[in-house]
């Protein structure tokens, strides 16, 4: 195979991409901390107005708390927190987590679909946890007005690319 010929590229930021039906666009996200520990502790000192979010829970456009599990979650900030990294003495660990996880926003009414075909599992709506295997690898997934957004993790990037590049492709008859 020539080497021209590889399509496993990830998406670029900013960049969109047609998969039935479905406009996948990499976003961009704010500075990301993974806080673990005594949540509600730390949402109170770190971020008090950020929405605490769950399986395709929708948040308005300020700080957000994602929900991995019962005791750790993605914090993603407009403005970085004041606060170093470690052990908190409220009783949460603090570690800046920057470009952990990469935001994809799937717009239109065929997003639940498209994501329904690429989760292991059925989609545990009302779960109080993000957390779901895409593809067999870890993301979280939060909702948005007009469809969700997959958050994936760089490393995986390309692998998913690839999916919706299929997607995007009419099956040949």
């Amino acid at each position: 195979m020539d080497d021209r010929d590889w399509t496993d590229r990830p998406l670029a930021p900013g960049a969109s991409i047609d998969a039935a039906g479905v406009r996948v666009t990499r976003g961009t996200a704010g500075a990301q901390y993974l806080i673990s520990g005594n949540l509600d502790a730390a949402l109170a000192a770190l971020a008090p107005e950020a929405a605490r979010l769950g399986f395709a829970q929708v948040a308005g456009t300020g700080d957000i708390a994602i929900r991995i599990a019962r005791d750790r979650a993605l914090l993603v900030t407009l403005a970085p927190v004041n606060r170093d990294g470690g052990w908190q003495a409220e009783g949460f660990a603090l570690s800046p987590a920057g470009g952990l996880y990469v935001p994809l926003a799937l717009q239109g009414e065929g997003a639940a679909g498209l994501l329904a075909q690429m989760l292991a599992s059925a989609p545990p709506h009302g779960s109080p946890s993000a957390m779901v295997h895409v593809l067999g690898r870890p993301g979280l997934v939060t909702g948005r007005p007009d469809g969700l957004t997959l958050w994936i993790e760089p490393g995986h990037l390309a692998f998913v690319t690839e999916f919706f590049r299929q997607a995007e492709t009419p099956p040949v008859s």
